[in-house]
């Protein structure tokens, strides 16, 4: 069992406090962030980390010789998902549909950790990189993938790059903001708001998924609260951002 986390632990890390549910052996309200990277730096060793939250995969790839629709793509991926039993779902970019993102569960970043340095990871995704192109991968929290927006015809994917001075500000003022912001817009979908947890040290990254009827609602959406003032005091907290609307494969093949 865990025990509490000496506060010259966290001071040496010199990592953020993020929101984040929690083991409950652990009496210090402490985010995954800090756990992850007190793993990292062996605060905490590897095997102690099977009390992580489920955790979701976000990869981006780009396809090679091969269209999003084609239904060998699909039948891929479905295979991989059902090996794996991540529960993936498969979107398309819109603005670039020569790129996808495959969204999965795992119940900890561990599990994908240890796949990823087994020999099952070749066996499995060896033969999908004839086709496919690996872009970047990231991970944050999440009970499970129905909390999602699956349901919306659009949905968008946002990372917020945020400065190391603006975390505080941005965690406590700028995300409920944008939490309120987003989830009126949105409604009837979800909007899903999380640290990601493997950052590097140094690097805050949020991550947002939100949904939407059509692309245009969302570039409705967007230039009316470019507009405010509100958005111009929010922007000052990050380094960069990037949003990408993206359709299921799935449903676009049905």
């Amino acid at each position: 069992m865990l025990g509490p986390i000496p506060a010259t632990w966290l001071e040496a890390l010199k990592v953020h406090p993020t929101t984040g549910r929690l083991h409950p052996s652990i009496t210090h309200v402490l985010p995954c962030r800090v756990l992850y990277l007190a793993c990292r730096y062996e605060v905490i060793t590897p095997h102690s980390r099977s009390w992580a939250m489920p955790i979701l995969e976000v990869t981006k790839l780009r396809l090679k010789g091969v269209q999003a629709t084609d239904p060998t793509l699909l039948k891929n991926l479905s295979s991989v998902r059902s090996k794996l039993q991540t529960n993936s779902q498969f979107y398309n970019c819109i603005e670039d549909p020569s790129l996808i993102y495959i969204l999965g569960i795992w119940p900890s970043l561990d599990a994908h950790d240890h796949f990823l340095a087994s020999p099952t990871r070749s066996e499995v995704l060896g033969p999908q990189e004839e086709f496919l192109e690996f872009q970047w991968t990231i991970h944050m929290e999440l009970d499970a993938m129905s909390s999602l927006p699956l349901n919306a015809p659009v949905m968008a994917i946002s990372r917020l790059f945020v400065k190391a001075e603006s975390v505080d500000a941005f965690s406590g003022a700028v995300l409920p903001h944008e939490r309120t912001t987003e989830d009126a817009a949105s409604k009837p979908y979800n909007a899903v708001k999380s640290w990601r947890c493997d950052a590097e040290p140094g690097k805050h990254e949020a991550v947002i998924f939100t949904g939407w009827d059509t692309a245009q609602a969302h570039a409705v959406f967007t230039a009316e609260v470019r507009g405010t003032t509100e958005h111009a005091a929010i922007s000052q907290h990050y380094e960069g951002m990037d949003v990408q609307l993206v359709r299921n494969m799935e449903k676009q093949c049905t």
